[in-house]
């Protein structure tokens, strides 16, 4: 529910569409569900804050992790 809440902030609500490629409909009618791996392509197109939350969204469904949010990898054993 929090992805939804967070994608109708993003461009007025018009991700939240059923004609998006990531709306896809439930078997109960009426009812929709978000398919995140074509949504985490979209963040690219979109502006600094857009981008935000969509890639927020997008960890939320569980398809990845914010790109800004990954820490670097450190090899080599701490001092």
């Amino acid at each position: 529910m929090a992805a939804v809440e967070l994608l109708a902030l993003v461009a007025e609500g018009r991700l939240l569409r059923a004609s998006a490629p990531w709306v896809r409909p439930c078997v109960r009618p009426g009812w929709y569900w978000l398919d995140p791996a074509p949504l985490a392509q979209l963040p690219g197109r979109l502006q600094h804050r857009d981008r935000q939350l969509v890639a927020l969204a997008v960890a939320l469904l569980g398809e990845t992790r914010p790109v800004a949010a990954r820490r670097p990898r450190i090899s080599g054993v701490a001092a």
